[in-house]
């Protein structure tokens, strides 16, 4: 079983779509079972096809909800994912298969869009490796739960930016294994406008450049050349 978690915030008809969009592409393409859960930040929106949803009103933390929406479930494997996604036949034999043939602690998938502009095919290869935005995808991502577990969950100092970037410190930092299945195919269909524009102009600042600041604090790195803090 693979338990799907989804951040949303649906302030418009239009989010509200692309987070619909993303279940139907994971219904409609799966080939093994999978449990849906989505974290909505607008009261009373609702959703065809998610087996369980969980309204939440907290300030915005992307890493915190998603281990909200985690806990008790069965699933052994953990898929974290935006709402803006579109989950292509074949994404979960694909990413289980590797996972297992491969002995990953954490997998991704290849994306269209970003993986394209990186010149890499989606040949069914997997590339083990670490990098953000390359083989590893924030915008969407499975962990074994016992991983999930023994790492704590994910770092809920990071709101939104940087919440990838500390997944994989987590992960490094406790001998983990991380691979790309490039024959599991999953498009990042926005490119994560789409969450920033569901944010106020104060929420956006917060939870981009003041992450990148902590995060080079917390786990001593310089992202973007903005010094260790």
């Amino acid at each position: 079983m693979i338990d799907v978690i989804i951040l949303s915030k649906a302030v418009t008809a239009v989010h509200q779509a692309f987070t619909q969009s993303t279940i139907d592409t994971i219904n409609g393409t799966k080939q093994t079972p999978v449990n849906i859960t989505v974290i909505e930040g607008m009261d009373g929106v609702g959703y065809i096809g998610a087996d369980s949803l969980m309204y939440i009103e907290k300030p915005f933390n992307y890493n915190h909800f998603m281990n909200l929406g985690a806990k008790g479930k069965d699933g052994d494997v953990v898929c974290f994912a935006n709402n803006d996604l579109e989950f292509k036949t074949g994404w979960d034999v694909a990413i289980l298969e590797a996972m297992e043939k491969h002995n990953l602690d954490s997998c991704s998938a290849y994306c269209q869009y970003t993986h394209k502009l990186q010149r890499w095919s989606s040949t069914g290869i997997v590339r083990i490796g670490w990098g953000v935005r390359g083989e590893f995808t924030g915008w969407c991502f499975f962990m074994k739960r016992k991983v999930w577990e023994a790492i704590g969950g994910l770092d809920e100092d990071f709101e939104f930016w940087c919440a990838d970037d500390a997944t994989v410190e987590q992960l490094q930092r406790g001998g983990y294994k991380h691979g790309l299945a490039t024959g599991a195919i999953i498009n990042h269909v926005s490119g994560g406008q789409h969450t920033l524009n569901t944010l106020t102009r104060d929420e956006k600042e917060q939870a981009t450049f003041c992450q990148i600041v902590k995060f080079n604090r917390k786990y001593d790195r310089n992202v973007w050349g903005m010094g260790k803090g």
